[in-house]
Formats: C-alpha cells, sequence, structure tokens
C-alpha cells in the first residue's frame, strides 16, 4: 500500500480561544499517523509572530525545534526532510551489498558468475542459453542493488509529496544509471 505524505492546516481556534488567535499551525501526516507537527511561535494577541518550529517523534527519534524559530517554508522543507531521513532508514538492507559485477568466463565455466562484496551471488546460464542470452541476464542480476536502490528513494520521494518540478535531478540520474548498466549500455 501506498504511502502518501501531506500537510494539512490545523483546525481553527473556536469560540473565545478564537479571539487574538495566532497563526494556525500544520502537520504533516499520512492520514493515520502524524508524522510532524508546525506551530507558530507568537503571533497571538500577546507577542508578535516569531516564527514558526516544528516537533516529532518517528521510530525512536524526538526533535523539538521551537529553540530556533524559522520561517514557515523553511520550516516545512526541514521537517519533510527529517521525516524522509528516517524513513529511508527503513530501507530493506541487502545480505550482500553492491555493487555486483559479472565476470569473464571462465574457460571451463559455460556460464556467467557474479560477484559482489560477500562474494559468489549467482550462477546465469545453462546449455540451452546462447552467450548473448547469458550477457542480457548477468547484467540485469547485476544491476539488482542500483535498480532497487534508485527505485526506493525514487517511491520515498515521490510518497512524501515531491511534485515534478521538484523531482531530484540525481534520483532521476541513479534511476538511468540502473537501467543503463541493466541494458548493458556504456
Amino acid at each position: 500500500m501506498k504511502t502518501r505524505l501531506r500537510w494539512k492546516m490545523a483546525e481553527r481556534e473556536k469560540g473565545l480561544r478564537a479571539i487574538g488567535a495566532g497563526p494556525r499551525g500544520h502537520y504533516l501526516h499520512d492520514g493515520k499517523i502524524t508524522y510532524v507537527t508546525i506551530n507558530a511561535l507568537g503571533g497571538d494577541w500577546r507577542e508578535p509572530l516569531r516564527g514558526f518550529y516544528w516537533y516529532g517523534t518517528l521510530d525512536g527519534n524526538y526533535v523539538n525545534t521551537c529553540d530556533n524559530p524559522i520561517p514557515l517554508d523553511e520550516c516545512k522543507k526541514k521537517a519533510l526532510a527529517w521525516v524522509k531521513e528516517i524513513l529511508a532508514k527503513r530501507k530493506v538492507k541487502y545480505s550482500t551489498p553492491g555493487p555486483w559485477l559479472v565476470l569473464a568466463r571462465h574457460k571451463h565455466f559455460h556460464s556467467r558468475r557474479i560477484w559482489g562484496e560477500g562474494g559468489f551471488i549467482a550462477s546465469v546460464g545453462g546449455s540451452d542459453d546462447t552467450e548473448e542470452t547469458q550477457d542480457a541476464n548477468a547484467a540485469i542480476i547485476s544491476a539488482a542493488p542500483e535498480l532497487y536502490a534508485a527505485l526506493e528513494t525514487l517511491v520515498l520521494e515521490l510518497d512524501c509529496g515531491v511534485s515534478e518540478d521538484d523531482f531530484p535531478t540525481e534520483v532521476y540520474e541513479a534511476a538511468r544509471a540502473a537501467i543503463k548498466k541493466a541494458r548493458r549500455i556504456a
């Protein structure tokens, strides 16, 4: 199930509390969980607006920036970056980290062998496969760590509500590089 993070403005104060109320806060949520809350520091009838601060608890990490009020847009960016950083730590780790390499064909083997940092990963090919088919299969398997990392980052960025205009070029380039490796394009 896709998690879509979005900002929502806090409800207006009602009754006597609405008199002299300051700017409304915001919170970042996915429909079930509130990840961070942004509040105004000042701005009500007692004192002028000094800026905004955010706080949140996620995976045992707690942040409260009330000692450092900043403009609302900057506050939203920093809070979103913190949430994305914590969510990124939830990524699945490979038992054998990349990069995975396709070794040159050995004269005694009729298959392609893929190796990683931890050693042997896989053997690709059989007596019925052509060398071209073995090479293509080995290339896409060896690109698995890069493809996974690029696509996981891409999904995290899109899930966190990044618009097409704000989409990070480095994520796009990482996805392109992984696809290029899988296609064996230099």
